[in-house]
């Protein structure tokens, strides 16, 4: 799929914006945990979505933190990363979006 060549991210938390940046910046982002799912993506700064929904970002997964309680969509790379960080154990349930698929 063709992108433009500028996007901007805004962060949910305070609404910053950070951009323009190239669709490749963007997917580094997402991978490196630094998207979070509630952040907002633009390719105009006019029309927001909300990350997950560019498939292309590949934020397939959800991370079951407790009965009832979900963080995600998010990347692989930062399901990963949390791991790394402790943030999540080897218990964690992870959910595939795309599939069901569910895995520890």
């Amino acid at each position: 799929m063709e992108h433009s060549a500028k996007w901007f991210l805004k962060k949910h938390e305070d609404g910053e914006v950070f951009g323009p940046v190239d669709f490749a910046k963007l997917k580094e982002w997402s991978r490196a945990a630094q998207v979070s799912p509630l952040d907002m993506v633009s390719d105009d700064r006019r029309n927001w979505i909300k990350s997950p929904m560019l498939p292309e970002l590949h934020m397939d997964y959800l991370i079951q933190l407790g009965d009832d309680s979900f963080y995600g969509p998010t990347t692989e790379e930062a399901v990963q990363e949390f791991l790394r960080l402790g943030e999540i154990n080897a218990d964690n349930v992870l959910i595939n979006c795309c599939t069901g698929a569910q895995t520890t």
